[in-house]
Formats: C-alpha cells, sequence, structure tokens
C-alpha cells in the first residue's frame, strides 16, 4: 500500500445555490464501476460517468433537486446508486428526494420510457406526505427486474407525521409501482 500513487481525482465541485437556499449534502458516495466506467452520484443528486482509466468525466445528469429549495429534514448525503442491465439496455438509477430517476448508462440522458424518466416515490403510501418532507438518500436495490427503494426517516424522536420508512419496488423497464 506503501508504494500507491493517485491516478487521479475528480472534483464534485458543488456550492451552494443562494437562489434556492440550498447547499448540497455531503459526499458521502460509494462509486460503482461497470465496464471502465465509474459512476457515482453527488450531495446534490447529480450522476456522474467517469473513466475509470483517466477520471475524465463522461457524462453528467442533473435532476435538478436543489431548484425545489431545502428539504424540510435538511440536505443530507447521497450515498450511492444502482443499476441493471439486459443486453444492450444498461441503466443507472438514482433515488432522489421524491423521484426514482432512470438513466442510460451510455449517454447519460433519462430512459422516457420508465414513467418519462423518472417516477413519484412519495405517493401511494398509508397517508399523504407533505412536499419536501419525503427523502430518500442511500441507493436501494435491483432484484431481477425490479428496483427496489427505501426512504429516509428522520434520526431522532419520531412524530406522528413524519414520513413512513416504506419499502417500494418498481419495473426497471417501466418504472410501474410492483
Amino acid at each position: 500500500v506503501s508504494n500507491l500513487d493517485v491516478a487521479w481525482r475528480y472534483q464534485v465541485g458543488e456550492k451552494p445555490f443562494p437562489e434556492y437556499n440550498t447547499r448540497p449534502g455531503g459526499f458521502e458516495v460509494t462509486p460503482i464501476m461497470i465496464d471502465d466506467v465509474v459512476y457515482m452520484s453527488t450531495g446534490y443528486h447529480r450522476v456522474v460517468a467517469l473513466n475509470a482509466e483517466t477520471g475524465q468525466q463522461l457524462w453528467a445528469f442533473d435532476p435538478r433537486t436543489y431548484a425545489e429549495g431545502p428539504p424540510v429534514a435538511g440536505t443530507g448525503p447521497h450515498r450511492g446508486l444502482m443499476w441493471w442491465r439486459e443486453g444492450d439496455d444498461m441503466r443507472i438509477f438514482i433515488n432522489a428526494r421524491n423521484r426514482l430517476y432512470a438513466i442510460d448508462a451510455k449517454t447519460g440522458q433519462p430512459v422516457k420510457e420508465f414513467g418519462g424518466g423518472n417516477v413519484r416515490i412519495d405517493v401511494g403510501h398509508s397517508r399523504e406526505i407533505p412536499q419536501g418532507q419525503f427523502q430518500s438518500t442511500s441507493p436501494g436495490v435491483v432484484y431481477g427486474n425490479l428496483v427496489i427503494v427505501g426512504s429516509r426517516i428522520p434520526d431522532r424522536l419520531q412524530y406522528r407525521g413524519d414520513p413512513p420508512g416504506s419499502v417500494q419496488a418498481f419495473d426497471v423497464r417501466t418504472g410501474t409501482r410492483a
């Protein structure tokens, strides 16, 4: 280990947006590498694809969650991504705030067949969740043709109006709730 050298570095470079009263969450991601491409999420829920050999950015997807203003529970880190592949169709998934996004792994563009590019994950629970209160900061898991995600619940005392800690599954192709 003492003989290793740094091969490359990538600077996320996210800064506060005073116009939206937001700041990026902490950088606590676990990147994934598939076919010599490193994929990672950022504190503003961006998805970045990097050449694993050089660190050069190949593409970045920005869901613009910061434009919604600060979340009620505060800005937390985003910890990672999910992926699925069948033949030439490879998708990267990120659960960001109240949405689940499907991104084409080659182009960085939203997959339109997946609910127009994203589906809401804050609806269809045991009760209505007020806007801005539902968050999802840790990656879910892909099992077969399902992408399964949870939700962030407060790390403090629980109150009656807090968002539920629901686990949900969606079809990886269409975004339909399973």
